[in-house]
């Protein structure tokens, strides 16, 4: 293949000797103008490429927002039973350490009887004459004092932390890669969604997002809860800005 150097000393050379060039410099400018493209050619299907390399991982991702969307909803119908379950249990259990106080009403009379008579001979009082009774641990190392009040708090504490969670859509854009100007949001390669940018109403939350309004405020004007509202301006607003 001819190159344009070449053709460049050929158009050179005809200067020199009198001849017409213009048939060497249509072929050297088709010979540039096919370089052109071949090169702008090659630029594109690097775009294109890598374009297909994002929707490859997409579809990969998507794939896994799949599992992750089972999943959750898995954990969340089976915590759903269990805060019903503890719901009950909670009712019941709130006695415990009432019931609990009344098995030590009398432990410091019995102690200290105890300790008084502790020089009466062993056949004294009777074979009928037992020690006091009280509640301890199965292992017998810790004490049993006020552990149903403990256990009792626990079980509160564990059914607040299952009941405060939920399943939330955070946004997860894929930013177009160094040097690819033709790249711009392709509804093809979008794998996440924010509740909060999909709402009709998305410009004037912004607006109010913006100005410091109360969380709450913006909950109850447009019916969108205030963890999702922490998140669109954490990680949507704030990188838009």
């Amino acid at each position: 293949m001819t190159t344009i150097a070449e053709i460049e000393k050929k158009i050179v050379k005809a200067l020199e000797t009198g001849q017409d060039p213009a048939p060497l410099l249509k072929e050297e400018a088709e010979l540039q103008a096919q370089i052109g493209m071949d090169e702008r050619r090659e630029q594109l299907q690097k775009i294109a490429d890598e374009r297909q390399k994002l929707r490859d991982k997409a579809a990969k991702i998507k794939e896994k927002v799949k599992q992750q969307n089972e999943a959750i909803d898995a954990f969340l119908k089976a915590r759903d039973s269990i805060v019903e379950a503890l719901t009950l249990i909670l009712e019941r259990a709130k006695e415990l350490p009432k019931l609990q106080e009344n098995c030590y009403a009398g432990f410091s009379d019995i102690q200290n009887f105890a300790w008084n008579v502790r020089g009466t001979p062993a056949d004294y009082l009777g074979s009928d004459f037992v020690g006091c009774p009280f509640l301890r641990m199965k292992d017998g190392t810790v004490s049993s004092d006020d552990m149903a009040a403990r256990a009792f708090i626990n079980l509160k504490w564990a059914r607040g932390i299952l009941a405060d969670m939920e399943k939330g859509l955070p946004q997860l854009p894929l930013r177009k890669a160094e040097g690819l100007l033709v790249l711009e949001d392709d509804p093809e390669i979008e794998v996440g969604t924010c509740c909060v940018c999909s709402h009709a109403d998305v410009e004037t939350i912004n607006g109010l997002l913006k100005n410091g309004k109360p969380l709450r405020d913006i909950e109850s004007q447009f019916s969108v809860s205030r963890s999702s509202l922490s998140r669109h301006k954490k990680n949507c607003l704030n990188q838009a800005q």
